[in-house]
């Protein structure tokens, strides 16, 4: 047994890895997905709470 052996990483199975990366990238196409509602629903808010475009645009760099 020599020094490359010992100090070799453990293998992580390959399926274990595909369920990760499928994970996290359900969220982030979920978050992408929410973040992506709010526009069509800008013109309801300006018309409801009596907004102009920059406080709306204000409102979505706060939130985002």
């Amino acid at each position: 047994m020599n020094t490359a052996t010992i100090n070799a990483p453990a293998m992580v199975p390959l399926a274990k890895d595909a369920k990760v990366m499928s994970l996290v990238g359900l969220a982030h196409a979920s978050s992408h997905f929410g973040h992506m509602l709010l526009p069509p629903l800008f013109p309801v808010f300006m018309q409801e709470f009596g907004l102009s475009f920059a406080q709306v645009g204000l409102l979505v760099t706060v939130f985002l």
